[in-house]
């Protein structure tokens, strides 16, 4: 209940109602290990996330919400897990679940590193841990792996990419790669680092500034007030 408001923000900024606002700003405060307090973070980053890449706010929910607990594990924060899944559905129109899936996959491909991964890995000599053990960005990766087979041709570096992340994943790794070249990721992570603060209250303003966004916002803030009044009412 102490974060209904930022909770309202989001249902009202996608038109979603409340349940699934809710439960997207819920799971990923439990993926990413947050209390409560946060969900105004979460809420902004989803918020700016669906503003300055090509997916809404309920797709990037629903990836971030998937991606979370490995994010968590991984030390990637949400900000920057919200500029991954910015750049995929830019590149490769990878959204929702199936972003949280490429991602997890592709993460642990790099750490398990089995078969032709290691093998490939190797060749190129791309170490995917850092001198103190932890695994180095997923960018810095892939972009070593795209600059270290560039002189293959597009054939044979794509084979590489696939190689590495699998023939499912591949391929979305190559597009992610040619958005961290062209500078998507940088900018999509300065601006969830700097300025994404107030972004779901401006996006539910804009949105609610017609007939239709008010009655979305009369919905949702019923739906908030039956909540209020049972929270208040339980024991």
């Amino acid at each position: 209940v102490s974060s209904l408001c930022e909770v309202l923000n989001v249902a009202a900024s996608d038109g979603m109602d409340l349940a699934q606002a809710a439960d997207i700003v819920g799971g990923t405060l439990r993926g990413f290990n947050l209390n409560a307090d946060q969900a105004q973070r979460i809420s902004d980053i989803l918020a700016y996330t669906s503003g300055h890449s090509a997916t809404n706010v309920a797709m990037a929910g629903a990836a971030l919400q998937g991606f979370s607990g490995t994010a968590a594990l991984q030390n990637i924060t949400p900000e920057r897990a919200a500029a991954y899944i910015g750049v995929l559905a830019n590149r490769g129109n990878i959204q929702g679940a199936e972003a949280a899936t490429t991602l997890e996959r592709v993460i642990s491909a790099l750490s398990v590193q089995k078969g032709d991964t290691g093998k490939v890995l190797q060749k190129y000599g791309i170490a995917v841990a850092s001198r103190d053990g932890r695994m180095r960005t997923l960018e810095s990766i892939v972009t070593e792996l795209f600059n270290k087979t560039e002189k293959s041709g597009a054939k044979g570096q794509q084979a590489a990419f696939m190689q590495v992340f699998g023939k499912a994943y591949g391929g979305a790794m190559l597009k992610f790669a040619g958005g961290v070249r062209a500078g998507e990721l940088e900018e999509l992570m300065t601006g969830l680092n700097t300025g994404k603060e107030g972004a779901a209250a401006q996006m539910t303003t804009k949105r609610n500034d017609t007939l239709q966004g008010d009655i979305t916002s009369l919905s949702s803030a019923w739906e908030g007030l039956m909540i209020k009044i049972g929270a208040a009412l339980t024991p």
